[in-house]
Parts: structure tokens; sequence; C-alpha cells
């Protein structure tokens, strides 16, 4: 039997061991929010929480813009991206989460209910350094509990996806997306096309103006505008697992009247041959509308 000395050593060099993300609970007072850092999985109780926040317009769910039964948690982020927090798997508690920015009196910038069943799941853009409270409660008809919420950082999207793509012969649509930053000065952009058909010849191009018009066996997403359509030669060539990537120069456009500026929006798109799909033999995938912006999204704010 260990003396009371050596259980009392035992259990605080255990409880020192424990990983940081286990130990947070939360606090049940705004002004005393639980600092938190990094990313990954961190433990809440609301179970006997008080409500300490007030109700807010852009948490209007089921007709109640509380969260009740709140638990804080302080969070600096480290770099500009999108953060996202979620119990969506991670706890039976029927979650309510609210993000705010600067301090308690601070302005929600996120709030979310029933994201996936009764768990919730938000995401906001951050600003390296700045500092977000986040509110981890629950709906006004139900009762708190214990459990997790992840916490995670990705890279701002390149862009939004919009229009259909027809399936081709790989059996999939084929789908657009872009790597690299978004500021013309960087010139480190690069379009991407999957579920394409393998070892097969494409071309990416671009427009101002977003259109659905049928073309081939697929939808035409991208037009001219009244300027035109630019196509990024030279055609490149799906891989063996039908991927194709192109890599914008913007120093060499297609066009003068193509040049990729600062604070412009464009439309990509790829055509691809798909001779097996019969018809037309050639597709296209969905579109991608780009807004092309400094490397800091927050310059001059």
């Amino acid at each position: 039997m260990l003396c009371p000395r050596l259980s009392l050593l035992f259990t605080a060099l255990a409880v020192c061991l424990l990983p940081a993300t286990l130990l947070a609970q939360g606090q049940d007072n705004c002004v005393a929010a639980q600092p938190i850092s990094g990313t990954g999985l961190f433990a809440f109780n609301n179970s006997a929480a008080l409500t300490d926040g007030l109700a807010d317009g852009l948490c209007d769910f089921a007709g109640s813009q509380q969260i009740k039964s709140d638990v804080w948690f302080l969070w600096t982020a480290p770099a500009y991206g999108v953060a996202t927090v979620s119990t969506c798997g991670l706890t039976a508690v029927d979650t309510k989460l609210a993000i705010y920015e600067g301090g308690c009196a601070g302005p929600i910038i996120a709030c979310g209910d029933d994201t996936c069943g009764l768990q919730s799941e938000v995401s906001w853009l951050t600003s390296s350094g700045d500092i977000y409270l986040l509110r981890v409660g629950v709906p006004v008809t139900a009762a708190g509990g214990s459990g997790q919420f992840s916490l995670g950082l990705g890279p701002i999207p390149l862009g939004s996806n919009y229009c259909t793509a027809t399936t081709n012969s790989s059996g999939l649509a084929a789908r657009i997306s872009a790597t690299g930053s978004l500021d013309p000065s960087v010139n480190s952009f690069q379009l991407q096309a999957d579920r394409l058909p393998p070892n097969k010849p494409g071309i990416f191009f671009y427009g101002p103006a977003q259109v659905a018009v049928p073309f081939g066996n697929g939808l035409q997403c991208v037009g001219g505008g009244g300027v035109g359509l630019y196509r990024l030669n030279p055609p490149v060539y799906s891989d063996a697992g039908g991927v194709m990537q192109k890599a914008v120069n913007f120093l060499l456009p297609p066009q003068p009247s193509g040049q990729i500026l600062l604070g412009s929006t464009w439309n990509f798109q790829c055509w691809y041959r798909d001779p097996v799909a019969g018809g037309a033999a050639f597709n296209l995938s969905d579109g991608l509308e780009v807004l092309f912006v400094p490397s800091d999204p927050y310059a001059g704010m």
C-alpha cells in the first residue's frame, strides 16, 4: 500500500502526463474562458454549466437564438486559414456552437446547430495571431453533458465549384480544383482535374462569365462574357489515375485581355477527350470560380 505522500506524488505525476486535450473541459464564464492552443481534440463538459452568453440572430435555429449551458474556450489562431470546430461523432450531446472574435463583447462570426444529426460544426476564416472565443453549449430544449470537439485549421479554399459535370467513362463526373497562391504576383497557381479517363488529352480554359450550355457529352460552364475564352496551351494528359494538372503562368497570359490581375474573378474548366464514352467523344469538368487576392487576405483591413 502506498503511503499518502507517494500516492499524492503519483497522482500529480499522472495529471502532468495527461495530454492537454484531455484536461480541457471549458469554463462556465466567458471572461474566464479556458485557453487552448494548436489543433486536435479537446474535451468539454457542460453538464452543470449555466447560460452565460447572450442570444444572437446568427444563432437563430429552430426558432431560438440562444445557446444554453455554455462553456468557453480561448484560442489564438496560429496562421491564416479556415478553422473548423466540430462535435460530429465526438459526443452524444445535442450541441450548439458559436465563435466570437476578439473577446466576450466581440461579434459572433459563426454559429451552428444540427450540422450532423444533433451535433454541430462551424467554420470561419482566421487571421494569424487573432483571438477567438469558442462557445460550446446546447439548444434551449436540450440538456448538457460531456464529450469532445475537434479543432482544425486548413488552407483558405482556392475558389468555389459551380455547374454540374456529367458522368464519363471512368464512371465518375470530372471535377476541377486549384492549389497554390491566389496572389498573381506570387505566380504559383496550379489547376487540377480528377476523375478523368486515364491517359487522355485535355485542356484547361478560363473566362469571365458563368454559363451552363450543353457541349459534347457534358456542359460548358465557362463563358466568354463578351471578351472571349482563353485556352491554357499546350494540352496535357491525364495520368493512369485519371488526374490532369496544369501550372498557370500569370506572366504569360494567352492574350493580353486574359491577364489575371489582383482583385479579378475568373472561371476555369477542363475539357478532355473521352472516346470510350461514345457520343461526342469528349466531356468537361465542373466549373471553378476564383477571386484573386493578396497573399495576406486581410491586408489593408
